[in-house]
């Protein structure tokens, strides 16, 4: 929330009402400097407020979570391939529940056993198997190898649960990451930093 906006009813001055009737306003709660904070939300009718308090990750959930999100990033790789090649071959409207029995699939035959090990999330072997699956499914016989070879790029870069564990004791993150939209934002950004810092470096010790 905007400094500007504080103790100010944001329902209100933003007009909210014209044009949805129901919204979400999501704040640190640092910010909460009086007890009628409820009232800088509420809309005409207070009684239709909720309040919802989002509690604390421990690092059992940090864990689980980095855990799930790891295999989700493989999850979203694989479709953003699948999207690409119905477009391409005019099937028409995406069928999301085609895609979820394949990786149902996948998952059962590649990565339900899949012992995930060292800093890089998957090694030679499982990008291989993969990407032999993806080849041969029925639900996606992926043919382009252009594709394929992105894909093969991609999985050698994913980070695993003990990188990301690493990387945020390094840089100090854990008192940062202690909600699930936090958490979200640091994941998705993390390697993308490691990657900008280390251009850095390489063009300092090159120039």
């Amino acid at each position: 929330m905007k400094l500007e906006n504080i103790q100010k009813n944001l329902y209100m001055i933003k007009k909210v009402k014209q044009y949805w009737s129901l919204v979400t306003f999501t704040t640190r709660s640092e910010i909460f400097t009086s007890s009628n904070y409820s009232l800088w939300f509420a809309p005409e009718k207070k009684e239709n407020l909720k309040e919802i308090q989002l509690q604390k990750f421990n690092l059992k959930q940090i864990e689980e979570y980095l855990k799930k999100f790891t295999i989700q990033s493989i999850k979203m790789l694989i479709f953003e391939i699948y999207e690409w090649q119905t477009q391409m071959s005019n099937q028409g409207v995406l069928d999301i529940n085609i895609f979820e029995k394949g990786w149902e699939q996948l998952f059962v035959q590649c990565l339900i056993l899949t012992k995930f090990n060292g800093e890089t999330l998957l090694n030679q072997k499982q990008i291989e198997n993969i990407l032999s699956f993806l080849k041969n499914n029925d639900f996606f016989t992926f043919k382009s190898n252009d594709a394929l070879r992105s894909l093969m790029v991609k999985f050698s870069k994913l980070w695993s649960l003990e990188k990301y564990e690493k990387m945020m004791k390094q840089i100090n993150l854990y008192g940062i990451i202690e909600t699930p939209y936090m958490m979200e934002i640091i994941v998705q950004v993390l390697p993308k930093m490691k990657v900008k810092a280390f251009g850095i470096i390489n063009s300092r010790v090159n120039f």
